[in-house]
């Protein structure tokens, strides 16, 4: 993971959208986890955001963590072409059979669309890609 996704990671962590028991799990920790399960790069991982803002970081009465292995495979889903996904769908039923089906539910739900702009994908990569520096005088 590069410090860019690092960074990203840390900052989503602290969304203010995310339910107060969620704040009390190691956020960072399962964003991460899902990071690397699915290779995302910088952007899935704002579109991955925007997404899980966008639901309060809730799916139904699925944890916190089932929700964001969910938005994540969605996310990914959404970006890439059905060759790269099947190798993901593979790995989610092997390993995340549970998972799996509760995200074959999700997505025939009418409510799983992912609908986020190239205004907001930009505005939240600029948000995430700011540095932030400290001047000791």
């Amino acid at each position: 993971m590069n410090q860019y996704l690092y960074s990203f990671l840390k900052k989503m962590s602290s969304s203010n959208k995310i339910p107060p028991n969620g704040k009390l799990q190691p956020l960072f920790k399962i964003l991460a986890k899902a990071t690397r399960l699915f290779h995302m790069n910088e952007l899935e991982v704002v579109v991955w955001s925007l997404w899980l803002d966008t639901l309060y970081w809730t799916i139904d009465d699925s944890s916190l963590e089932t929700t964001i292995i969910i938005a994540a495979m969605q996310t990914k889903e959404h970006l890439n072409e059905e060759e790269v996904i099947k190798i993901y769908k593979n790995e989610l039923n092997s390993n995340y059979s549970d998972i799996m089906e509760k995200y074959e539910a999700w997505m025939k739900d009418k409510d799983h669309e992912i609908n986020v702009g190239i205004t907001d994908i930009n505005r939240r990569y600029t948000e995430f890609r700011q540095v932030k520096f400290y001047y000791k005088l």
